[in-house]
């Protein structure tokens, strides 16, 4: 629900049926000929659905209008009454599962605000599909209509527009009237005041996104707009509630009025609306515009209608008036509905660099605490850190909708307030460039951080070419009394510059910045954040078998082979034969399989190219290039700890025709440490052949369907989710096949 976003499109398709549903008696809108009503009944659903009619017909109920009146004003109220009811019970069931009834004050605190917690959220939704129809019921009761009674006196008499049975000069019709003014005060004015103070009480928590019971209680009021515009689903209330019942205030002398003020109200809102922009996502406000212009559209063919005398004779007959609204209109519509799906469309693209969370699908709402006002602070050294610190900023305000930084480029106003910047933030983000320890204001941060007891995101800067250092040089300069609590128990988060690894670090920084955030469980963090097209290895599959060939003297690469198999789901890795048994030419290799091309894995560490190995692995090198079914997987190690080098390194041990020939034309794939090391996994599948999986729509019959070829995926495959993907490729005449990527095979020379 949430990860479509359907609450606002909702709201927006039922208040527009709720508008047109009260044209005809509010407006006296009766068409000229019943086969076109069909068009428009098909938009009173949600008039149909929030009033009690379905259920109960209300013209045969025994007490006359009166009845009817209470009966549609007060079965909304009885239905909140059950739902708090309902509410309390739950509320009960959990406080004595929690045991604190000895606390008889906190038992009854609790138990009032969880019941409040628990049934406000539907009680607002209750309000919102009713206020309509109820409010216009109850307004209508001052909509009478004069019939001449005597021709020659010219008396006349008024009778109840809903009701013609009740004269408006009786006992009875003063006893409804007065309490139609009773239930005003619930309904048509009662409903938007509630609105608005509940809106006035979460003002500050809406604007700053901080967390409280009533804020999560309210969500349904104000979620769907931006901050600034909280207050909007107030204003669209009384909009609805001024088109569809207190424009009947107006007496029916003057009725073409009433259809004047809501033609002049939808221009109104027509205008205003694509100026402000209330809601959140793009969509969702063009969509509110085309429901305006089409009840502007409306109201004016209402206008017309009521000037019909003077029109009809250009338009022949009433009904070619209707038949021309209605062909233009579903036009208007046609086009419409075409562009908002391009919208649509474009509007999914762009949310694909935002964060989403696996447990819910959506993107995380960010909060704040009290006296909180950022959710992260960039601490760095202009020296070596600033530019970093910039693209840390930019690409998590990118990411993470909603989200503070603080920059100080940007937001710092006074050097001396520095620690009270760190007391109002809920994450601070060490940026470990050269010379980060040895700065006077970055000590400052780091000694609040440990005052103020902040949570700390570790980014490292590694590379020495762009003011990165080691860390046993990070906690060389760090002052011994910060140390523990700097780094004591956390993760270091390595900083990258290639879209695809700095994913992997953007998603740590924003899972450390998320659990500062008091708003968000645990629960739903744990499962992790995720880039709507980011690359992972569990979405890649292969369409064929690839042979993978490894040099025994290329230091490291049976390893990163071995590697691959293990996270793709490999059928054969025949590396573990004696040395004269595998001592075979790469020709014979080729002849005796039949493959018609194959990758060479050339891993690039610090033991590449150097010793007695060197010769033999140049040679196997200048064969793989001469061959044309041969290509080059090549592998860059980054990691430490599993020997790195930098690239230049092994660029200037690589012989000279090498290199002239063009081996390093292809780009190198990176391998850092984990958890980055995956995304060069999944790199290097992608150039071995892999192409991101997705279920096609159609199956033609006969065709083998390939699934994820990873051993996770295939774990995270369940029996269950076997049998229906079976199930669905047999109706089809499908076949499922798990295919295997890389066979490697280990070569040594001749």
């Amino acid at each position: 629900w949430r990860y479509i976003g359907m609450q606002p499109k909702l709201k927006l398709l039922v208040a527009f049926g709720q508008v047109v549903a009260a044209v005809p008696s509010v407006y006296d809108a009766s068409l000229p000929n019943g086969k076109y009503a069909l068009w428009v009944r098909a938009l009173e659903w949600p008039h149909f659905v929030s009033s009690i009619s379905w259920a109960v017909p209300l013209p045969c109920v025994y007490g006359g209008y009166m009845a009817v009146l209470l009966i549609s004003s007060f079965w909304p109220l009885v239905l909140i009454l059950l739902v708090l009811l309902g509410s309390g019970l739950r509320s009960c069931g959990l406080l004595l599962g929690a045991r604190v009834a000895e606390h008889p004050s906190l038992v009854l605190r609790t138990f009032c605000i969880k019941t409040a917690q628990e049934s406000l959220p539907p009680a607002l939704w209750i309000t919102f599909l009713v206020v309509t129809s109820v409010s216009s019921r109850i307004l209508n009761t001052f909509l009478c209509e004069e019939f001449a009674d005597d021709d020659l006196t010219g008396s006349v008499k008024a009778y109840l527009h809903d009701d013609y049975r009740l004269d408006c000069a009786s006992a009875e019709y003063v006893r409804v009237k007065a309490w139609a003014f009773a239930l005003i005060s619930i309904w048509p004015i009662g409903v938007p005041l509630l609105y608005t103070a509940l809106l006035i009480t979460c003002r500050r928590s809406i604007a700053h996104r901080k967390p409280g019971t009533l804020l999560r209680a309210t969500r349904f009021l104000w979620s769907d707009y931006k901050p600034g515009l909280y207050w909007w689903e107030a204003i669209d209330l009384a909009r609805k509630l001024t088109l569809t019942g207190f424009v009947v205030l107006i007496d029916e002398q003057h009725r073409a009025y009433r259809t004047l003020v809501a033609l002049l109200l939808s221009l109104c809102f027509l205008v205003v609306q694509p100026i402000l922009k209330p809601f959140q996502a793009a969509f969702n406000n063009w969509l509110a515009f085309i429901m305006r212009a089409a009840e502007t559209l409306i109201f004016l063919a209402v206008l017309l209608f009521n000037l019909c005398g003077e029109t009809c004779a250009t338009f022949v007959r009433g009904d070619s008036l209707v038949l021309f609204f209605l062909v233009v209109s579903s036009a208007i519509l046609l086009c419409t509905l075409l562009s908002l799906l391009y919208l649509l469309v474009q509007e999914y693209t762009a949310t694909t660099g935002l964060l989403h969370l696996h447990s819910t699908g959506a993107p995380p709402q960010l909060t704040l605490s009290e006296d909180i006002v950022y959710h992260g602070f960039v601490s760095h050294t202009w020296g070596s850190g600033q530019d970093q610190a910039a693209v840390i900023k930019r690409q998590l305000q990118l990411c993470l909708r909603g989200v503070r930084i603080f920059l100080d480029v940007d937001d710092l106003t006074d050097i001396g307030l520095l620690e009270q910047y760190i007391q109002q933030t809920a994450c601070l983000i060490f940026f470990l460039s050269a010379g980060y320890f040895a700065s006077y204001n970055c000590l400052r941060e780091a000694r609040a951080c440990v005052t103020y007891s902040k949570p700390i995101a570790l980014v490292h800067e590694a590379d020495p070419n762009k003011g990165g250092l080691t860390l046993a040089d990070v906690h060389r300069e760090c002052p011994s009394e910060l140390s523990a609590y700097v780094f004591d128990g956390r993760e270091i988060i390595r900083w990258h510059r290639i879209a695809e690894y700095q994913h992997v670090s953007l998603k740590m920084i924003a899972q450390h910045m998320l659990l500062a955030c008091p708003g968000l469980s645990k629960a739903r963090l744990a499962a992790g954040l995720y880039f709507r097209k980011e690359l992972v290895c569990s979405a890649l599959d292969f369409p064929r078998a690839v042979p993978l060939v490894v040099s025994a003297h290329n230091p490291g690469a049976h390893a990163v082979a071995r590697e691959l198999c293990d996270t793709f789901i490999a059928v054969t890795l025949a590396a573990s034969v004696d040395e004269q048994e595998r001592a075979t030419s790469l020709e014979a290799f080729i002849a005796s399989r039949s493959f018609c091309a194959f990758f060479f894995l050339l891993y690039l560490n610090e033991n590449t190219y150097c010793g007695g190995e060197a010769a033999h692995l140049t040679e196997q090198l200048r064969n793989m290039h001469d061959h044309d079914a041969a290509r080059i997987l090549m592998v860059h190690e980054n990691d430490d700890a599993r020997g790195a080098c930098a690239f230049r390194i092994c660029m200037d041990r690589t012989p000279e025709d090498l290199k002239t020939s063009g081996l390093y034309k292809p780009i190198a794939i990176a391998f850092p440490s984990p958890p980055h090391r995956a995304v060069g996994l999944a790199l290097a599948a992608k150039q071995l052949g892999a192409k991101v999986f997705s279920l096609p729509q159609r199956v033609s019959a006969g065709v083998t369907l390939f699934i994820p070829a990873t051993r996770q995926s295939a774990a995270e495959f369940s029996l269950s989710q076997w049998a229906k993907l079976r199930r669905w490729l047999r109706r089809r005449r499908g076949v499922v096949a798990v295919f295997p990527p890389p066979l490697v095979v280990e070569m040594t020379s001749n």
